[in-house]
């Protein structure tokens, strides 16, 4: 019995564990579905979905019925499971209607109030007639009840016009409004562009007021034939022109080490009693030096391949490293005509990589903003980019649990 016992007793508490985890998984998964997840950019626009992957230069988002890809470069803060709605955008002419209504109200207001005052007057006048003359009363009733049904039927024809030309005015606006914006807002980008390309060519003749001049072909080539890189230097291509030099340099390192070997290599030879040298064979022909070969000794051929075979190892290492020298001679020298080709041919002056430059920040962009009309997150629309100063970008990335992160 105690076993039995003990086993219903495990046997719940087992039971309870697993029920409480899977409440508190469910809990986390309810609680994680409650809200969206939010990315603002930097354009002022805000993205509402779920965050499906990120890494270190974008991020994936799910939108409605569309997957989204976003760079973190416009990417402005990003909120994880932020509890609210996508704003709704309020009507344009809301204010419109209401100052129309109020103005209709006020002229309807003032027209029974002439009306009135127009009928009190009128019974006054009646009145005294009357008590003058009352035969003419019943005329006067009937002239009072057309004047008051002439001023209404005015008053309601002038409310009618008014009506129908605010309508004529509203729909005439809002048809224009759309392309008169986007013109606006080409005019503005293309003010900036041009604004910003004035800025960067001004700071640019300030930096190095030598390239202010014109810098020409025949500049670049010169600078580059006394010294391979200079000329590309020069013209602005830092990189290409620091290539050159360090190629140039090796190369000439290269023929001086090849041939310091050459030198000492004929030496050794030299030093080991050469007997194929000039000097030495003139001196063994005239008996200075005893026991070397004389001319009519090697002009035997088989003495002097018998003769020969102890210097032959030396000499085939000489010629190798003749070899060497031609080698690195002509890889030295193909530098140079190459490092003179790009320099005439190949290098872009600044004149031609300014105006290159310009006309490349004149083509417009666009790109897609992710709150449309109504606050409706799954459609979209395309609007030009609106380009800012880098010392106006802020450098920092605030994301949803008051983390910090410089990437």
């Amino acid at each position: 019995m105690s076993n039995s016992g003990n086993g219903n007793i495990t046997g719940n508490r087992n039971r309870l564990i697993l029920i409480s985890v899977t409440a508190f998984l469910l809990s986390l998964l309810v609680a994680s579905n409650l809200g969206a997840d939010t990315v603002q950019l930097r354009n002022g626009s805000t993205v509402y979905g779920r965050i499906l992957h990120q890494d270190q230069s974008s991020l994936r988002i799910h939108t409605g019925d569309r997957i989204l890809n976003i760079s973190k470069k416009r990417i402005l803060r990003v909120e994880y499971n932020a509890l609210r709605e996508p704003p709704e955008k309020e009507p344009v002419g809301r204010e419109e209607d209401v100052t129309g209504i109020k103005n209709e109200e006020e002229i309807r207001r003032l027209l029974n109030r002439k009306n009135q005052d127009s009928t009190d007057d009128s019974a006054a006048e009646v009145e005294s007639d009357s008590s003058q003359n009352p035969n003419n009363s019943d005329n006067s009733d009937k002239d009072r009840q057309m004047e008051n049904s002439e001023t209404n039927e005015n008053a309601n024809r002038t409310t009618e016009k008014k009506e129908e030309d605010d309508i004529a005015s509203d729909q005439h606006d809002s048809s224009q409004e759309p392309g008169q914006e986007r013109k606006e807002k080409e005019k503005e980008d293309e003010d900036e562009i041009e604004r910003n390309s004035h800025i960067k060519n001004s700071e640019e003749e300030n930096k190095d007021p030598g390239n202010s001049q014109r810098v020409g072909r025949m500049d670049i080539l010169w600078r580059s034939a006394l010294i391979p890189g200079w000329g590309q230097w020069y013209a602005g291509d830092t990189w290409k022109g620091m290539g050159f030099t360090v190629l140039f340099a090796g190369a000439a390192y290269g023929v001086y080490e090849t041939n310091r070997l050459y030198i000492s290599q004929a030496a050794e030879l030299e030093s080991a009693d050469n007997p194929f040298s000039f000097q030495n064979t003139l001196l063994a022909d005239q008996g200075f030096i005893p026991g070397y070969p004389s001319l009519s000794q090697l002009a035997d051929p088989a003495y002097f391949y018998t003769y020969d075979q102890s210097y032959s190892g030396q000499r085939a290492t000489l010629e190798n490293r003749y070899d060497s020298v031609r080698a690195a001679s002509a890889f030295l020298v193909l530098i140079y005509i190459w490092n003179l080709a790009d320099a005439y041919f190949f290098t872009e002056l600044p004149s031609e990589r300014s105006a290159m430059a310009g006309e490349t920040e004149k083509d417009s962009a666009f790109f897609i903003s992710a709150v449309a009309p109504g606050g409706n997150p799954s459609r979209y629309r395309l609007r030009p980019r609106k380009r800012i100063a880098p010392s106006a970008m802020p450098t920092e990335w605030s994301l949803g649990w008051s983390m910090n992160t410089n990437w």
